[in-house]
């Protein structure tokens, strides 16, 4: 009987020892949160990339508008002096020849040398907002060429956090299983658990009542009895069925206890080993 206990005892600890499986369900979660939180940060740095893209894109378009303007203002310059250079023709063309062929000279070559300035510093300007635009272009390339890298890992973030969000779903429908299976089990064992109790409780009916009709018996061969060592004889007999009568249920009050708190009882078990 007490073979019995034990086996269901060591049978029931194995058993509740394969179950725990909650820990790693709660390391994917986190690990799903940590990807859903970097797939967050990706999508802010998208939405961010393309405001400054547009940014850029506008800033281009007043650069372009103000070189278009600075070209307006070089022609312009340039046929203010052409109708400057024909008005001074028209004034002076009845003075001499050497006089007016002086004056003309005069005013053309500063005309030109005023032209000649205003052409420089718009060609200068011109250099600069080329070289600002090829910068700016550089740059544009640059910042598309990290969208995409962006995109591309948002795109595979995606796709491992839909792998692991299947391999949760599967884990979860396993857990869910060999919950059933242990609720079935627990079950059982307790069915067993009750069953066998009953048992033992028949059992020690049977010991309790055998062990008091041997110690009636032994009383009365004692009461009967007039040799002194065939009484010695039995009260020894008697104090012998007595202690394993009592180490009997000693024994079963501790497979029971073991089998109501097996994991105090290891501990106690490893306490005193120690």
């Amino acid at each position: 009987m007490v073979n019995i206990l034990d086996c269901n005892s060591s049978e029931n600890t194995v058993f509740m020892k394969r179950i725990p499986i909650q820990k790693p369900k709660s390391e994917i979660k986190i690990r799903l949160e940590g990807i859903k939180h970097m797939v967050q940060n990706l999508e802010l740095s998208v939405t961010e990339s393309d405001f400054e893209d547009k940014q850029l894109l506008r800033q281009l378009q007043v650069d372009g508008i103000k070189n278009f303007s600075m070209l307006t203002q070089l022609n312009e310059a340039r046929k203010e002096n052409k109708q400057l250079l024909n008005l001074l023709h028209q004034k002076y063309e009845q003075n001499s020849s050497r006089s007016h062929t002086d004056f003309s000279t005069t005013y053309s070559t500063m005309s030109v040398v005023n032209l000649q300035y205003k052409y420089e510093e718009l060609l200068n300007n011109h250099d600069n907002l080329l070289r600002l635009l090829s910068s700016k272009d550089k740059e544009v390339k640059r910042l598309c060429k990290e969208n995409e890298d962006i995109i591309q890992n948002t795109s595979d973030l995606s796709k491992k956090l839909q792998l692991y969000e299947s391999l949760l779903e599967k884990l979860c429908t396993k857990y869910v299983a060999l919950k059933e299976k242990k609720n079935v089990k627990i079950t059982k064992l307790k069915t067993e658990r009750e069953t066998l109790m009953l048992a033992h409780n028949q059992l020690l009916n049977i010991l309790n009542s055998r062990y008091m009709d041997s110690d009636d018996l032994l009383r009365r061969y004692l009461r009967q009895t007039d040799v002194p060592q065939r009484a010695l004889l039995l009260q020894e007999v008697q104090r012998v069925n007595a202690l394993e009568h009592a180490n009997l249920l000693l024994k079963q009050d501790i497979v029971l206890l073991k089998a109501s708190m097996p994991n105090l009882c290891s501990r106690c078990s490893s306490i005193i080993q120690k």
